[in-house]
């Protein structure tokens, strides 16, 4: 508070006498000299609850980092998550299943075939009826099982380009305008503010974008008259922007 001694005399804002009085600097109010020191006085006792507020404050930022109070952004964050990877996992699933029933559908099929080889060779056999031609039908039919076996040739992962899960974009803004603001603010407003940065900050948000961020990859059987088509997760790639 600057003080600047006004020639003559002025009127007090405390006592409403017409004495010497002295400006301040600060309110740009006359008091005389009796009164002068009671503003003083205010204003360190206003300026004493400011140094308070910012020890609260400071204690409060403090516990806060200790204890880990949970960021609503950061909630929101994984909560994405989870419901991604619930999605991955149910969609993975899906896929697991659509393959496990297809190779068991798959190797009945071959015993089957098998079996009924089995019983041409038993019953030739048996019967000593056999020559080259035969021999060479059982050949190509052994053959035939033994690469299906190895490879099916009727199912395939096919990578698909719609949007399967979304990215999820974190936002920062500028602080310069909030700083401007915050150095015009009143005292009185001071901790109040400090407190909203604290719990919220207000330049940081989360968007969640069109941008495809995972793709499905559906398991294509070929199987008769129908396809049996399941999701599958192929990569996920998280980029911060």
């Amino acid at each position: 508070m600057a003080q600047t001694m006004v020639k003559g005399r002025a009127t007090c804002s405390i006592c409403g006498k017409e004495k010497i009085a002295y400006k301040c600097g600060g309110c740009s109010r006359d008091y005389c000299f009796n009164h002068l020191e009671e503003h003083r006085q205010t204003l360190g006792k206003q300026f004493d609850e400011i140094e308070n507020d910012r020890d609260q404050f400071h204690r409060a930022l403090v516990e806060r980092k200790e204890v880990q109070k949970p960021f609503p952004l950061i909630q929101q964050v994984d909560k994405w998550e989870e419901d991604s990877i619930k999605k991955i996992k149910q969609t993975a699933e899906e896929c697991r299943q659509t393959l496990i029933e297809h190779k068991n559908k798959h190797f009945i099929e071959i015993e089957k075939k098998l079996s009924q080889l089995t019983e041409q060779l038993k019953q030739n056999r048996q019967e000593n009826d056999f020559n080259e031609i035969d021999l060479d039908g059982f050949k190509m039919k052994l053959t035939k099982l033994t690469e299906e076996l190895d490879q099916q040739s009727n199912i395939r992962i096919q990578q698909d380009s719609t949007s399967f899960i979304n990215k999820l974009s974190v936002i920062v803004l500028p602080e310069i305008l909030q700083e401007n603001n915050f150095n015009e603010t009143d005292s009185n407003q001071i901790t109040t503010k400090l407190t909203e940065k604290l719990d919220q900050p207000r330049n940081i948000s989360i968007q969640k974008g069109s941008t495809s961020f995972i793709n499905k990859s559906p398991v294509i059987v070929s199987s008769g008259n129908c396809d049996l088509i399941s999701k599958l997760m192929r990569e996920c790639i998280y980029k911060r922007t």
